[in-house]
């Protein structure tokens, strides 16, 4: 979980203005929390594939977003999967022995015990592993989620701060914005 903290000088500023105009404080702090949510999702996704080789939709269709509103300025955004299957990420067929799989942009690739590429009639063609001794049934071996991804210490460490400052200065923007207007400038 990722809590954003007010800049002083931001604290100062909203709370001289609340006295003049609580409406467009309240205004522009929803207007600042809504765009850091959509800019947690689009970070979120910069700082995982730095790290791990997913994709990018992946990432971002795993979010949840509550939104801000002036009634009630308050918003997440909130990551939610299942593990994610092996063939999302890199994967190679080796003549002998298991199927190779590399997770991480660092490091080489990996075997994964058991597995095997396999070609089906209705189209799927990627990694599976039996379950057991005989033929059928076989499964598709899997990879980390997208939350655990994100939940790597590194990866929201980065997170909180870009989305700290993101806010400090988006929501100094919008109460500038929002003055100008109500002054008529």
């Amino acid at each position: 979980m990722i809590d954003i903290k007010f800049d002083e000088s931001n604290v100062k500023m909203a709370a001289a203005l609340l006295r003049v105009a609580p409406k467009e404080v309240r205004g522009a702090a929803s207007a600042a929390i809504n765009r850091t949510l959509t800019r947690i999702k689009s970070r979120s996704s910069v700082r995982v594939r730095e790290r791990y080789l997913a994709k990018a939709a992946g990432i971002k269709s795993s979010f949840s977003t509550r939104k801000a509103s002036t009634g009630n300025l308050a918003g997440s955004a909130v990551s939610k999967g299942a593990p994610m299957p092996l063939a999302y990420f890199r994967m190679v067929n080796s003549r002998r022995g298991p199927a190779k799989a590399k997770v991480l942009k660092t490091g080489g690739l990996k075997p994964v015990k058991g597995a095997f590429f396999k070609s089906f009639p209705k189209g799927y063609e990627g990694p599976m592993m039996r379950t057991a001794k005989s033929r059928y049934p076989l499964k598709t071996p899997y990879g980390p989620s997208v939350p655990s991804m994100i939940g790597n210490n590194q990866v929201v460490e980065q997170i909180g701060e870009d989305a700290e400052n993101f806010y400090n200065k988006r929501f100094a923007h919008e109460v500038d914005h929002r003055m100008a207007k109500l002054l008529g400038g």
